[in-house]
């Protein structure tokens, strides 16, 4: 995509203190809240436009609907406690509009997809694919290596359908004007 997209300042404390409930507890402990709200919107920058609006819009919306929450006290979701921002989403990810539920998983989709790809969570997690990628790779190019060498002669080899004296003269025409 050719435009970067980047959270309001707001959105990104937002984003910051839903990774304490969207993720597992050792988040606090690692520090890693804004490689997380990072890593988030640089997925959000690959949405389609209408896509990203509404992910951002529910993160305003549940950032600042908790305001009128009894229980918050007229604080918005990233002020609150631990506890009340716990209580508060899991409020929100059982709530009886399906809209909010669906809301609530996308936006801890997208926290805990950041979160699992972190290198210090797979290595925690004993998640090291590298080896098993090579060896089916090798695997692959053994068995299918022909194959796939005539695929990729395929591929790049010029269109045998274009000639290519009308393709330089397309070339010279558009130049030209």
């Amino acid at each position: 995509m050719s435009q970067s997209f980047h959270f309001s300042s707001g959105q990104r404390r937002t984003l910051r203190a839903m990774t304490h409930v969207a993720c597992p507890p050792d988040v606090a402990a690692l520090g890693c809240e804004e490689r997380i709200a990072s890593e988030v919107e640089l997925a959000l920058g690959s949405f389609p436009p209408i896509m990203r609006f509404g992910v951002v819009a529910s993160l305003v919306i549940f950032e600042w609907f908790a305001v009128v929450v009894p229980a918050s006290f007229g604080r918005r979701f990233s002020a609150l406690p631990r506890a009340g921002q716990d209580r508060y989403f899991a409020a929100c990810w059982h709530h009886r509009w399906v809209l909010v539920r669906q809301a609530m998983k996308g936006i801890k989709g997208l926290i805990a997809m950041a979160y699992y790809e972190l290198p210090e969570v797979k290595e925690r997690l004993g998640y090291r694919p590298e080896p098993w990628i090579a060896q089916v790779k090798a695997m692959r190019l053994e068995k299918f290596g022909d194959e796939i060498r005539k695929h990729a002669q395929l591929v790049t080899a010029p269109d045998v359908l274009v000639p290519a004296t009308s393709l330089s003269r397309r070339s010279n025409d558009v130049t030209a004007s």
